[in-house]
């Protein structure tokens, strides 16, 4: 996999930027919790919908048509700029530097979970791996290895990696918040601790 981006090129999977601007690796804003606005079954039907291999825009469209507006809201989170405005990913929805759904607002889970340090240096990682191309992949495979090509040594993301490594070890651990079955591990759990029961069980 070519390792940087050919004469200024828009970075795509398989060819990453070699560098990405600190302005398109937005800070972690704290994440607006709201306790109780969406039931287990709002959260489920909309990661069903939304954020899974299944979904499509159409069912998607349909589920925020059909939602209750608190757990919408809760989703979308604080937003500026008037009505209905931008939205600050400050949500359940997680938000690239162009205002692109990347998922579930993992940050903000970790940030609830009393997880501000991992947090922050998580969601630098992640925004880096989208500004550098990695966003363009259409499947897993060919993200991972653009997540390769972006964290080697000299790598577009190599220095947010390592601040990652550090400041989340004990939650990628096993019995981490970001391990398997940890609170903040998939999708749901981590829209249940933001905008459902807030236990991360995904209710």
């Amino acid at each position: 996999m070519d390792a940087s981006a050919d004469g200024g090129a828009t970075p795509s999977c398989s060819q990453v930027a070699s560098s990405v601007p600190a302005s398109e690796i937005p800070a972690y804003m704290p994440v607006a919790q709201v306790v109780g606005a969406c039931s287990a079954t709002d959260i489920a039907d909309y990661v069903l919908a939304c954020d899974s291999p299944s979904a499509t825009s159409p069912d998607c469209e349909n589920w925020f048509a059909s939602a209750p507006a608190a757990c919408q809201s809760c989703l979308v989170g604080p937003a500026v700029g008037g009505d209905p405005g931008t939205p600050t990913g400050q949500g359940g929805i997680w938000l690239d530097a162009t205002g692109a759904n990347i998922g579930a607002n993992v940050p903000g889970c970790l940030d609830k979970e009393g997880m501000s340090s991992c947090a922050a240096a998580y969601q630098s990682l992640v925004q880096c791996f989208y500004s550098a191309g990695c966003a363009q992949c259409a499947d897993q495979k060919s993200y991972d290895g653009c997540q390769t090509a972006v964290t080697a040594k000299g790598g577009a993301c190599e220095t947010y990696l390592t601040s990652a490594q550090s400041a989340c070890s004990a939650n990628s651990a096993d019995g981490g918040l970001l391990a398997s079955g940890g609170a903040c591990s998939t999708d749901q759990q981590v829209i249940s601790v933001i905008c459902g029961n807030g236990s991360g069980d995904g209710g």
